[in-house]
């Protein structure tokens, strides 16, 4: 599924209804040519869901995605190139690796019981912490940040998988990361 501003003839910033539950294998927002759009995804009908399997890319634009999205894959990537995704409810339960990649920033509300793997910024928002919330690896490479948010995580390990130790972790007031 293809979000973009089709060569700069789309000026809004569009908002799609998604009407049914619906499976993507790559989701990818935004162009490199024309004004880039901010698209959001807000649900159409009750208990609407999105489910991606492998990756989601964004070129340019700040999107949101309002629908609760679930990680299938054992392997997810995320590539944000300019600008920003945020996924307001994402979930994952695969016990595999999440992978942001690229210099814009990457915003879940919900994703844990992963490796996780760090370029650019990732961002935990802040969301209800239950039971059994764990990052096995937080793994950040060269100059990577992630945000942890006001959330408590138990984590195996920590990393600055580049060895260049520039990776940065933030845990703000009110933040717990057990390890």
């Amino acid at each position: 599924i293809t979000f973009d501003n089709n060569g700069g003839t789309i000026t809004n910033n569009p908002t799609v209804a998604l009407s049914q539950n619906a499976t993507a294998t790559y989701l990818v927002f935004g162009n490199n040519s024309g004004n880039p759009v901010n698209y959001t995804i807000n649900s159409g009908a009750p208990g609407t869901t999105l489910t991606l399997l492998s990756e989601l890319d964004a070129y340019s634009g700040n999107h949101m995605v309002n629908v609760p999205v679930s990680v299938a894959s054992s392997n997810a990537y995320f590539d944000i190139e300019g600008g920003s995704v945020t996924l307001a409810h994402a979930s994952d339960g695969t016990y595999g690796n999440v992978t942001k990649l690229g210099s814009g920033e990457l915003s879940v509300g919900g994703i844990y019981n992963v490796n996780l793997y760090v370029d650019g910024t990732f961002t935990e928002l802040d969301h209800t912490v239950t039971a059994n919330q764990w990052f096995y690896g937080i793994n950040v490479y060269g100059d990577g940040v992630v945000n942890m948010g006001v959330n408590t995580f138990y984590t195996n390990t920590f990393s600055d998988s580049d060895s260049s130790g520039n990776g940065i972790i933030n845990i703000p007031t009110g933040g717990v990361v057990y390890t």
